[in-house]
């Protein structure tokens, strides 16, 4: 018998979507070696009057940002999944935006989802999650009131985009700067690169679109946006192709993916302001 994999993950979307970005504290953040310092209130002009584009290296903007993603310790996100599915003639479009302000050790986290299809509002969700010694209780309001759950440390592993942002960049293979521009006095360096088949089936169970029994083995391409500071300030990654691998069903209809697509766009790191969950979403986990 069929399972009806589709219906369950679209009622899931917005669980899968609404957690995200944990990391873990460490050093401060370093800077990349060999840059020319500058007295302070002295210019430097170019010979020819031209401003000058210093180099990047990508093996050091990698190695960079791999040490102070690990030197976050709060931040702030917004994550977008974008989904299309045909069944038959129809075609079924959802989009979850999940906005979220963290705290990493010990794990805290604000949470605001929007679920839309077909471009209209569906659903408003709120949560909050806090780590104990031996869990973590989530707090949620659909609408209609508070309510609480308990949840492994271990079930955090599906909402955790810090870490698989930074196992994107463990992970990604002939990297590449293809563009740089300048977002708020910050130098922005547009990465692009290949994750192999089994990096990619591991973002897309981490990301919740895939499960870890399923089969689907196929490579992809993401993209980074990587700061100078050297934190990861956007991340694309197409998981068309490897939805496509796997067998979706409706009430025994098969399914098309046409587009699933995971963005995230984060900032504000280690400089989040405290936030406390509400009293009446407190009271009912006591």
């Amino acid at each position: 018998m069929k399972m009806n994999r589709w219906s369950k993950r679209i009622g899931a979307l917005a669980v899968i979507s609404v957690l995200a970005f944990t990391g873990c504290g460490g050093d401060e953040p370093v800077a990349p070696e060999g840059e020319e310092v500058v007295p302070e209130g002295e210019e430097v002009v170019p010979e020819d009057g031209k401003e000058e584009v210093a180099e990047m290296d990508i093996a050091t903007l990698i190695e960079m940002a791999k040490t102070n993603m690990s030197t976050v310790e709060s931040w702030e996100a917004s994550v977008s999944r974008d989904v299309s599915v045909k069944n038959g003639e129809s075609v079924m479009e959802t989009m979850v935006e999940t906005d979220i302000a963290a705290f990493t050790e010990p794990i805290k986290m604000d949470i605001d989802v929007t679920n839309f299809i077909a471009g209209k509002e569906s659903a408003k969700i709120e949560l909050y999650a806090v780590e104990g010694e031996e869990n973590i209780m989530s707090y949620a309001n659909l609408g209609t009131g508070w309510s609480s759950q308990e949840l492994a440390l271990t079930d955090m592993e599906v909402y955790d985009i810090h870490f698989q942002n930074t196992a994107l960049l463990k992970g990604i293979e002939e990297a590449s700067i293809v563009e740089e521009t300048m977002v708020d006095d910050m130098k922005m360096y547009e990465v692009k690169g290949v994750l192999n088949a089994d990096e990619m089936k591991n973002f897309a169970v981490k990301s919740g679109f895939v499960e870890e029994t399923e089969e689907a083995v196929v490579a992809g391409e993401i993209t980074l946006m990587i700061g100078e500071d050297g934190f990861v300030y956007g991340s694309t990654v197409d998981l068309t192709e490897i939805m496509a691998e796997i067998p979706l069903y409706l009430e025994d209809e098969e399914l098309v993916v046409n587009k699933a697509v995971v963005t995230v766009e984060a900032n504000n790191f280690n400089a989040v302001e405290e936030f406390e969950v509400p009293a009446e979403a407190l009271a009912t986990a006591e």
